[in-house]
């Protein structure tokens, strides 16, 4: 019998009491949690809830880019305790008010790092640089999407969760780790000037003849990039999160990084919902 697929979009605690009303039903049902969706299967049906809000043109540029991609050039070793994403001055104080700052961003960077090292070919590099940049992130970031599948029998986990990883995830951990290098060696020739990075995007405080030098560096290592001058920059830590401010070409922009730790809190409390444990 064909099941009934649902699309739901809703957050965390509407997955929660999901689960939590089917236990108390003593129902037999199955939970697969991943980066990006959590899905319930129960009585014939199957409800998908999107935990991740992306565009549907990022499942669809996945599934193309995948047959783009040459095997044999992806990398065994596990590049995914290595990559960081985020880096801050250990000096700098955290909340902080300062003109005069440039940001350096790498063009396209993830796309880039593959086509660089010929994981994918022009094909591939085609279809994500024809996406939006968030879009073009989070397509790659599709190859580490992992989930995780909770068996139940009336309304008992039955054995142990059954984690399940994307055999190509290292296609988007190459990549990841490819810029973390990157900004990591532009940090340490900005010296004191550096404020901090964010995936592909380095911050600091301006210098003619350093921001020269980086410039050049990336030009050595064929990763495009563009320069931009920002003013009234801010960055203040509150409550697991940097929130930055800044103006440029006088408009301003605010972004919102999450710590780490925020996100694996959000994930805790669906993995102890799933094994019945209560959290604190």
């Amino acid at each position: 019998m064909r099941k009934n697929v649902e699309k739901l979009t809703k957050n965390d605690t509407d997955i929660l009491k999901k689960i939590r009303a089917l236990k108390l039903l003593q129902a037999d049902f199955t939970v697969a949690h991943s980066n990006y969706t959590t899905s319930i299967e129960y009585a014939n049906k199957i409800e998908r809830y999107l935990t991740n809000l992306m565009h549907e043109d990022v499942f669809v540029s996945y599934q193309k880019l995948k047959k783009t991609i040459d095997y044999a050039a992806i990398s065994e070793f596990d590049y995914e305790g290595a990559v960081t994403f985020f880096d801050i001055a250990d000096v700098l104080p955290y909340d902080i008010r300062v003109d005069n700052i440039v940001n350096i961003d790498l063009n396209s960077a993830y796309a880039m790092a593959l086509f660089n090292h010929e994981i994918i070919n022009n094909k591939g590099f085609q279809i994500l640089t024809a996406l939006p940049k968030k879009r073009r992130l989070q397509t790659v970031g599709m190859f580490a999407a992992s989930k995780t599948v909770y068996e139940y029998a009336r309304g008992e986990l039955i054995g142990v969760p059954d984690i399940i990883t994307n055999d190509l995830k290292n296609v988007f951990w190459f990549a990841a780790h490819t810029i973390d290098q990157i900004m990591s060696d532009l940090k340490f020739m900005s010296k004191d000037l550096f404020i901090y990075y964010w995936f592909d995007g380095i911050y600091l405080k301006y210098n003619k003849y350093v921001v020269g030098v980086l410039c050049e560096f990336l030009d050595s290592i064929g990763m495009p990039y563009k320069t931009t001058m920002l003013t009234e920059f801010k960055i203040v830590e509150n409550d697991l999160v940097y929130n930055i401010t800044f103006k440029e070409n006088g408009e301003p922009k605010i972004f919102n990084i999450p710590d780490k730790a925020k996100i694996r809190r959000s994930n805790a409390l669906i993995h102890a919902a799933l094994l019945n444990v209560k959290k604190k």
